[in-house]
């Protein structure tokens, strides 16, 4: 019975996809429906409040709202800012988990590196979120709850697509030993019709010796 590899079986890529997909539903709801979670804290009422005059009242009203008015409009431009670079950052994800997805059997080292740059693309998307929103609760008043409850999701993310792209370790090294036994098939050609060349023999027992050494290592992280 052949051998599928993991890298070949649908589950895991399943996961990563509907993960992510969780993640940008979880992010636009933070952003469209509850505007970050962002709190504007009204100033407590002076101590002697009641032996304020009318007016003295009046002019204090007056700052708060103008307080309160500036800090909506700095808070607003700051996650407007915010907002375009973590739609970036889940288009990014989504694309890079799409593209390696499309290189499902890889022929060629190529095909394999590509795959492998996507899914880092994927990592390092999600790794960028949690900077970006760790920097929004230090600099916004907002409602920290639910923006922790999203770290737990971006995380596993991470864990899932770091899962994913390990599962290719086995399918690259047999590319790359199969790379290197097709050189060194056509270097022992060519020694055939030059046996007195000295370069082209170091350069065939290099490429056996690295062919002997890649099937005793561990396969890359």
């Amino acid at each position: 019975m052949s051998q599928v590899h993991k890298s070949e079986r649908g589950e895991s890529r399943f996961e990563v996809m509907e993960n992510a997909l969780k993640l940008k539903r979880q992010l636009r709801e933070l952003d469209y429906v509850r505007n970050w979670g962002l709190k504007i804290r009204e100033a407590r009422l002076p101590g002697n409040w009641e032996q304020w005059s009318t007016d003295s009242k009046a002019k204090w009203a007056h700052r708060e709202a103008d307080r309160i008015a500036r800090l909506r409009a700095l808070d607003s431009r700051f996650l407007s800012r915010k907002r375009e670079t973590i739609e970036k950052l889940i288009e990014d994800m989504l694309n890079g988990i799409e593209a390696a997805n499309s290189i499902q059997h890889p022929g060629s080292m190529a095909e394999a590196d590509e795959r492998r740059l996507q899914q880092c693309r994927a990592i390092a998307a999600c790794q960028q979120m949690l900077v970006h929103l760790q920097d929004i609760m230090d600099t916004v008043p907002i409602d920290k709850n639910w923006m922790t409850a999203i770290e737990p999701t971006i995380r596993a993310e991470v864990a899932l697509l770091r899962a994913w792209k390990k599962s290719d370790n086995e399918k690259r090294r047999e590319i790359r030993e199969g790379d290197m036994r097709r050189w060194a098939k056509f270097l022992k050609k060519c020694m055939a019709k030059d046996p007195d060349g000295e370069l082209l023999r170091g350069i065939y027992h290099a490429t056996i010796n690295a062919i002997q050494q890649a099937e005793g290592d561990d396969p890359e992280a």
